[in-house]
């Protein structure tokens, strides 16, 4: 959706020899014979009847002909973004820390790094992930238990930023993350690769320290 978005809105320079369709993924429908774009949401088959020029854009009057729908995930543009509308809700929940302590779970940490670490790329995303976190906890005193701590963060960025290479970014949605790469739901996967006396020391809290049981992937 992202892709076609960025395409579709691209300045059209009217031409019999261009065809907007040509390097996009489509068919035709059958009755109409206007260009469907494949692996959509939805698709409405429509007649126009008028058309009006407001501002910079063309408001189209028609009657829908046809509809169908697939199970492909609706994506959410705001913020100059893309993200499935479950998404945009708990990463707005997230940053504004209205996000209930109770929610603030080891699969929402992953859900919170794989959303900045696709969007973003691992260089951009890690100072954001790690602010976020510290901002969360500041404004949940009292509720959250545990306090930042910087090894534990690094330590999942990498493992989140390391899987999303592994599927070559090929998931759409988090949940289809989750089912390619089922180790990161492991709740000792930390303790895989650190002692709990290093991970948990005042060193651990505030600096990255290496793992002293596994190397990272």
């Amino acid at each position: 959706q992202a892709n076609y978005s960025v395409h579709f809105s691209r300045p059209f320079q009217d031409s019999s020899d261009v065809c907007q369709f040509d390097s996009i993924p489509h068919h035709s429908s059958g009755h109409l014979g206007v260009p469907i774009l494949n692996d959509c949401s939805s698709v409405l088959q429509c007649s126009t009847h008028d058309m009006h020029t407001v501002g910079d854009h063309h408001v189209w009057y028609g009657k829908v002909l046809h509809a169908s729908q697939n199970d492909t995930p609706p994506l959410l543009y705001y913020d100059r973004s893309y993200r499935s509308i479950g998404d945009e809700t708990f990463i707005r929940a997230f940053e504004t820390a209205t996000l209930g302590y109770e929610e603030w779970t080891h699969e929402a940490h992953l859900r919170m790094a794989w959303n900045y670490l696709t969007l973003h790329g691992k260089d951009k995303a890690t100072p954001i992930i790690r602010q976020g976190i510290r901002n969360y906890i500041d404004q949940n005193y009292g509720k959250v238990k545990n306090v930042y701590n910087e090894t534990i963060t690094m330590f999942f960025i990498h493992m989140v930023h390391t899987a999303i290479e592994l599927t070559n970014s090929s998931c759409r949605t988090f949940e289809e993350f989750l089912e390619a790469c089922p180790h990161l739901s492991d709740p000792q996967l930390l303790s895989h690769h650190y002692s709990l006396s290093r991970v948990h020391s005042s060193e651990a809290r505030n600096d990255w320290l290496e793992p002293d049981l596994k190397p990272l992937p």
